[in-house]
């Protein structure tokens, strides 16, 4: 394929069949848990089918809130692919998650997908939404003072990580990034992006470039897919939409607006492997927001996610997800327990 070429529709319909897998292995509901399923609706009429899990006796009734997307190339995946995880944290780590549906393309280009992952954020931002609805008869409610993090992995981390950039133009006024969608009621308090797509070589800083290497280095299938990936999506690579990166925003205004903790994780052998570095790096040195990063020695494209293959449930990519959202959160977990699906 070339850098031009779009995805073929069934080549897009069969990731989506795959992601099915999804809900044919996933487990009942723990006894110490309580999900359920809303439809959150956005400005336009559509209608964002949500998962929203939470303790079923929690140590304390006030809770942080996690929000957490799916990947899937913005193309594929639903929310069930990450119920998984989500029961991990609301378990061991005591908060209420919510993992939203969000417009995929082809159906829906670019921006659609971040955009809708952002009108959830700034729905899920209002406490008493979830409070005065799902919640009202729960022994759990939200205080976002404790925390609000919105994360995911894949393209799901993607979304959080603009998410996380564009709460800065939000904070800011800045309607020429903003247009029309509604702002945050209540301000992120940390971002977890988990084997993110942030840059390609013609988009990267110019200070990062020299670290821009895993397209070549972890050159393979996964790797002839990005650029008809993009094509098929209609990614704008200069947008914010696309990247925190490409904000017209200096780095003071950026460090005081930006949501204050961000945890990011690669695989070695992942395509996207350098995406989380440069990512990490430029927060680090040049925004100068307090992160952690870390590369998962002999790991690809891979996260805990609900679909029953070993590699998705190992305990080096489970640990890290708990470790990294518990450090979002400002939490410890039981680590005597035995790791939840």
């Amino acid at each position: 394929m070339s850098d031009q070429d779009t995805l073929p529709y069934d080549v897009v319909v069969g990731a989506r069949t795959m992601d099915l897998k999804a809900v044919e292995d996933l487990q009942p509901c723990p006894d110490d848990l309580n999900e359920a399923w809303i439809d959150i609706e956005l400005k336009d009429g559509w209608k964002s089918r949500t998962i929203v899990i939470w303790p079923k006796s929690p140590a304390s009734q006030e809770l942080p809130l996690v929000v957490y997307f799916f990947g899937g190339g913005f193309m594929a995946g639903n929310p069930h692919t990450v119920i998984a995880p989500a029961r991990g944290f609301a378990s061991l780590l005591q908060c209420v998650v919510a993992c939203p549906s969000y417009k995929l393309a082809p159906e829906n280009p670019f921006p659609a997908p971040v955009q809708t992952g952002w009108e959830v954020c700034a729905w899920l931002s209002e406490p008493a939404h979830l409070d005065e609805g799902i919640l009202k008869n729960a022994e759990a409610k939200i205080n976002l003072d404790l925390g609000f993090v919105v994360g995911g992995l894949s393209a799901g981390g993607s979304i959080a990580g603009v998410v996380g950039g564009i709460s800065v133009a939000s904070a800011l006024g800045m309607s020429d990034v903003l247009g029309d969608l509604p702002a945050l009621k209540n301000p992120v308090t940390g971002i977890f992006a988990g084997i993110p797509f942030f840059v390609e070589e013609e988009s990267t800083p110019e200070e990062l470039k020299a670290l821009f290497r895993s397209r070549k280095e972890n050159d393979g299938p996964e790797a002839a897919f990005i650029r008809p990936m993009i094509a098929t999506a209609k990614i704008d690579l200069h947008s914010p939409w696309f990247s925190p990166f490409n904000l017209p925003v200096n780095k003071d205004d950026f460090a005081k607006h930006h949501p204050k903790r961000v945890f990011t994780y690669g695989g070695e052998k992942d395509p996207f492997r350098d995406d989380s570095v440069v990512y990490s790096e430029w927060l680090k040195n040049t925004v100068h927001v307090d992160n952690r990063h870390l590369m998962l020695s002999g790991v690809g494209h891979i996260a805990w996610v609900t679909m029953n293959n070993e590699a998705y449930h190992t305990k080096l990519i489970k640990e890290t997800t708990l470790d990294g959202m518990a450090w979002l959160l400002q939490k410890d977990w039981d680590k005597s327990k035995e790791l939840p699906y």
